[in-house]
C-alpha cells in the first residue's frame, strides 16, 4: 500500500495514458522496421531499439498500474487538519516559516517544497490543526515544527 493525494493519483494516471499512448506508436514503429529491415536483431539496429524502448515502456506499464492498484488516497485533505495532499505554512525551529506540500509515497521533492508525509517533518505534522505543533529529532536534537496554516489542494 502506498498513500497518494488525489492530484498525485490523477498525474500517475495521466503518466499511465501516455505510456500506453508511447507504447502502441512503438510497436508500429517496430512492425515498419521490421518490414524495411527484417526482423533479425543483428541486421537491423532500429528494430532491435524498438525491441528495447517496447520492454521499458511495457515495464513502465506495469510499474505505473501496480501503483494505481496499491495507492490508497485519504479521505480528502481540507483545511482544518494536516494530511497527505495538503499545503501547509509551518515553522520550522527558528526557521523562517514556509509554505510546503505534504506528499504521498514517492512523490517528496525538497526543491519543490514537497515533503512526505513519512518524512521526520510530515510525521511531526500529519494530523495536526492550525496552531499545533509537533516534535522531529535531527541529529539527536529536537526540533518544533508549528502549523500556522493549512490549506487543501481544491484551495489553490
Amino acid at each position: 500500500m502506498i498513500v497518494l493525494s488525489k492530484r498525485e493519483l490523477g498525474k500517475i494516471r495521466e503518466e499511465l495514458e501516455d505510456a500506453k499512448k508511447r507504447l502502441v506508436n512503438i510497436t508500429s514503429q517496430k512492425g515498419e522496421a521490421a518490414e524495411i529491415g527484417g526482423n533479425a536483431w543483428h541486421d537491423n539496429f532500429t528494430f532491435e531499439e524498438l525491441v528495447r524502448k517496447e520492454n521499458e515502456t511495457m515495464a513502465e506499464i506495469t510499474k505505473l498500474k501496480k501503483m494505481i492498484n496499491d495507492a490508497q488516497t485519504p479521505e480528502g485533505s481540507n483545511d482544518k487538519i494536516v494530511g497527505v495532499g495538503s499545503f501547509v505554512f509551518i515553522k520550522i525551529g527558528d526557521k523562517k516559516a514556509e509554505w510546503f506540500e505534504l506528499v504521498g509515497y514517492g512523490q517528496s521533492d525538497p526543491n519543490s517544497k514537497k515533503i512526505s508525509h513519512n518524512s521526520p517533518i510530515g510525521a511531526a505534522i500529519l494530523g495536526k490543526k492550525i496552531g499545533e505543533s509537533g516534535e522531529f529529532v535531527v541529529r539527536e536534537k529536537r526540533v518544533q515544527v508549528s502549523v500556522l496554516d493549512i490549506r487543501s489542494g481544491e484551495d489553490l
